[in-house]
């Protein structure tokens, strides 16, 4: 399917992102692709692949046929050598011996058969798992594809991934790796239902992953495990907000900043190094959720401690550097915020233009979907934020760069609708900061005066 798509020949190309798109489907259904040669060994290996079970349950009653036949005639030659005369006794017993070690060497052979059976069907199951993570991460890696608007194609991918997933699971409840990927399959699920506003599905896909973390883990407590379980944890905490459950969601970061603990004190620096962004993110969330509540104090307590804690951007290796610029930009946003509320003008000023300095070499390293998406919500923060104290020519320079992205967004992904709300909010607010200049709220002017 890949080589056909990179096929330089156009004739000889998928026409459509259909034709691709289903193409890829017919390969996780089990069912024979357009893009291989029609030939009938092909056409065999696909039919017994999709039609394994069947296949193996046939093989179980062909042998417990023959195991029947054995038994019977054993039972016969035991009732013939019992009627046998006593002087036959000694050619009946010498018989029994020898029919005795046929069976034994008759069951050696079908345990032999039925191990090498299991053997061919772990190797089927893992070259199966290996070909779901090889197409989801063609889907969600190959920088040509990000251009097509696949979010239904992903929804139905995702969806039979972790149907054929929890199949797995079942059969290997203690393998720490399958709870993994079968974890990973849920959250991929979750990210396409949140980006298609569909909160509730999200959630529901994303308390599944969590469950299959959290097990995972209890298995094999190994680094890359304990930060994937955070991620998800971090995720549930955003989707509880969204779904309106605020303790759930301040519970679920939480448990994000628990679960990354142990990497803190890990042997290898790297992986402390790695951490300490990821607990960085964690509590910048936590802030979020505190200035929502209106709790400054608690707010601007863990702020200082997120910010002082962030390690260097040097020392950070280049996978998580991303993280890294999407936290210092959310920390510099909330200082904005915090700077707005106490009516520190100047300082939040500063702030705002801290965060789009690292919005802006964000965009630079990874300009994909969901950095444009995490650029634009940042500019319409410091937008709005700036806005609320009075700065309305201040707010429309981030309000119309928030809008440049969404409009850049709608043109590549339609169908997204949350984008299209976005930009809505954002062209309004432009028209009103591009009118007369409005003024502070009185709570806003008091404090104003106040400060003077």
């Amino acid at each position: 399917i890949v080589m056909k798509s990179l096929e330089k020949d156009r004739a000889r190309r998928y026409g459509t992102v259909n034709g691709f798109a289903a193409d890829v489907l017919r390969f996780l259904s089990g069912e024979p692709v357009h893009a291989h040669p029609p030939t009938a060994a092909y056409r065999l290996k696909k039919f017994a692949r999709r039609n394994r079970l069947q296949v193996i349950a046939a093989g179980l009653v062909v042998l417990t046929l023959v195991a029947g036949v054995v038994g019977t005639s054993w039972q016969a030659v035991r009732a013939d050598t019992a009627r046998a005369a006593e002087a036959d006794r000694a050619e009946g017993e010498r018989q029994a011996k020898l029919l005795a070690e046929s069976e034994r060497a008759t069951a050696d052979a079908k345990r032999a058969e039925a191990e090498a059976q299991r053997v061919r069907a772990e190797a089927n199951m893992a070259e199966l798992r290996d070909a779901v993570r090889r197409y989801t991460a063609l889907l969600d890696g190959d920088a040509r594809l990000q251009e097509f608007d696949l979010s239904d194609v992903k929804t139905k991918l995702y969806t039979q991934s972790t149907q054929f997933y929890e199949i797995i699971v079942e059969q290997s409840k203690s393998d720490p790796t399958v709870r993994a990927e079968c974890a990973s399959a849920w959250m991929s699920l979750a990210a396409i239902h949140r980006v298609k506003s569909r909160n509730a599905d999200a959630l529901a896909a994303c308390q599944r992953a969590v469950k299959h973390y959290a097990a995972a883990v209890a298995l094999q407590d190994r680094p890359a495990l304990l930060l994937r379980t955070a991620q998800a944890c971090s995720e549930l905490s955003a989707l509880y907000n969204i779904n309106g459950d605020k303790v759930k969601g301040n519970e679920s970061i939480e448990d994000a900043l628990r679960t990354i603990e142990p990497c803190l004190t890990h042997e290898d620096p790297a992986w402390q190094t790695r951490a300490a962004v990821y607990r960085a993110f964690y509590r910048d969330a936590l802030v979020g959720n505190y200035l929502r509540d209106n709790d400054d104090t608690r707010a601007t307590a863990i702020h200082k401690q997120a910010t002082a804690d962030l390690p260097e951007y040097d020392s950070v290796s280049p996978q998580d550097r991303h993280t890294w610029l999407v936290t210092s930009a959310r920390l510099a946003s909330k200082a904005g915020r915090l700077d707005c509320k106490a009516m520190r003008l100047d300082d939040a000023i500063r702030a705002f233009a801290r965060s789009d300095e690292f919005l802006t070499r964000l965009l630079k390293l990874t300009p994909n979907e969901p950095t444009r998406a995490e650029a634009a919500q940042g500019y319409m923060t410091a937008g709005s934020s700036l806005a609320s104290i009075g700065k309305s020519v201040e707010s429309l320079t981030y309000y119309r760069k928030a809008e440049a992205l969404y409009v850049m967004l709608i043109a590549k992904y339609p169908s997204i609708k949350a984008y299209s709300v976005s930009l809505t909010a954002v062209q309004r607010a432009i028209a009103t900061s591009a009118g007369p200049s409005p003024m502070p709220s009185p709570e806003v002017t008091t404090q104003l005066q106040k400060k003077k």
